[in-house]
């Protein structure tokens, strides 16, 4: 019996390797299956043996994966469990199980009849899948995994499995958010994403460009830009805007001057350039304070990051060290930087902000911001208009179309995101 068993196993993990040819099919439950004779023809195919199977298991199908927080790991269905009875129907035709498995949806109960290799012997289980709430649905069909963030600490990214995990994707186009390892969201990120290597930089250097949005009813404008970089140059605006009005008064105060106008007259301009000067002075006031409060905090978040980047830096192999050693003396000296070290770094979620420098250099442009309750209106127009296109504002000929996939992607993330809590940006 043990022989018969490891045999079984060995041929099991053999097939494994010529999966990418198997007729695998998919079910929205969670799970992937292929039928015992198309196993058996994979087998023969790649010249393995073909292990003898339990009696009446013909027209079984094998479950080749589960993934992992759905409805089929809920249940306990396992990898390679064989799959002869779908709701109380004994599987006669190999096309049997997938003409019921295809017409259930999360709304509808599911009961298989599986035999399963326990303990070197083969035991009948039924696997029960519940119905489950559309909420339910949707949660179970993102993906979840945990990396390292921009400030260093360990998070749990959400995103929908038809979006890229790299923001660097050409055309880019969707919504994640962060949660705690408890599920409860942070905060949600609008990204896009959009490759012009002929294109990487442009003319005047002090203009912040961005994004440009078509719906079928409007357009939108979007700039990767910080709050404390929108708020300074507020304060710059408006200081300019009293400097122009105490030179405009002071002009007004000459002029009544030399024309020896009313005493009432001078006086009252004089009052006016007086509350100009001191409105100025307000402004200015308030703006030192600004910048002292986010200096403050900058240094305590910098001492933070520190620490954390040193315990994230400490874990890690010594070749991943040397990468990241290397990216930051490369960028230094403008030194050409390994594609596969950029992505081995991003997929460690490590030294984001120097993967982000060299893709800005390679002629990447990217927006990657929290969402903004102002934005709502905006992500709720791209997800119901019919057609939806992008481009940067420089280079208006890049035209790239939203495609129905991504819509519905940021669609599911929004509603899931909202539905457990999550807060938008103010």
């Amino acid at each position: 019996m043990n022989k018969f068993v490891t045999f079984i196993a060995i041929s099991f993990m053999s097939a494994a390797t010529t999966h990418a040819e198997n007729p695998v099919k998919s079910y929205e439950m969670g799970f992937e299956t292929m039928t015992v004779f198309e196993y058996k023809q994979s087998l023969k195919k790649a010249g393995e043996d073909i292990p003898k199977f339990p009696p009446r298991t013909g027209n079984a199908l094998i479950v080749q994966s589960v993934k992992k927080f759905s409805r089929a790991h809920t249940a306990d269905l396992e990898f390679h469990d064989l799959i002869r009875i779908v709701n109380g129907k004994l599987l006669r035709t190999p096309a049997d199980a997938d003409n019921i498995l295809q017409k259930i949806t999360y709304k509808d109960e599911l009961k298989l009849g599986v035999i399963r290799l326990v303990e070197n012997k083969w035991k009948r289980i039924e696997v029960t899948m519940e119905p489950i709430s559309e909420l339910d649905y949707l949660r179970s069909n993102l993906l979840r995994y945990r990396q390292i963030d921009y400030d260093y600490s360990y998070r749990k990214f959400v995103r929908h499995p038809a979006n890229s995990i790299s923001k660097f994707e050409n055309k880019n186009f969707q919504l994640n958010y962060t949660s705690t390892n408890s599920g409860q969201p942070i905060t949600i990120y609008l990204q896009l994403s959009l490759f012009l290597p002929e294109k990487s930089s442009y003319g005047d250097t002090s203009m912040m460009y961005g994004f440009i949005i078509k719906t079928d009813t409007t357009k939108y404008r979007i700039v990767d830009i910080s709050e404390i970089d929108v708020k300074k140059r507020a304060f710059k605006k408006r200081l300019a805007e009293a400097k122009k009005l105490i030179q405009a008064t002071q002009t007004k105060v000459d002029e009544a001057d030399s024309k020896n106008k009313a005493k009432e007259e001078v006086t009252k301009l004089l009052k006016e350039l007086a509350l100009a000067r001191e409105q100025y002075q307000e402004i200015q006031t308030a703006q030192t304070e600004f910048l002292k409060f986010t200096l403050k905090q900058k240094e305590q978040s910098d001492e933070e990051s520190r620490k954390r980047f040193n315990i994230a830096y400490d874990s890690q192999p010594k070749i991943i060290k040397d990468m990241l050693n290397n990216l930051v003396k490369k960028l230094e000296t403008g030194a050409d930087i390994p594609e596969s070290d950029l992505l081995t770094l991003e997929d460690r979620g490590l030294g984001r902000q120097f993967i982000d420098m060299a893709r800005i250099l390679q002629g990447w442009k990217l927006y990657d911001r929290s969402l903004k309750k102002s934005q709502l209106k905006m992500i709720e127009d791209i997800i119901s208009s019919n057609k939806v296109t992008v481009h940067y504002e420089t280079v208006p000929d890049k035209t790239f179309e939203v495609t129905p996939e991504q819509k519905e992607g940021m669609k599911i993330v929004l509603k899931v995101f909202k539905a457990d809590g999550g807060k938008l940006a103010e």
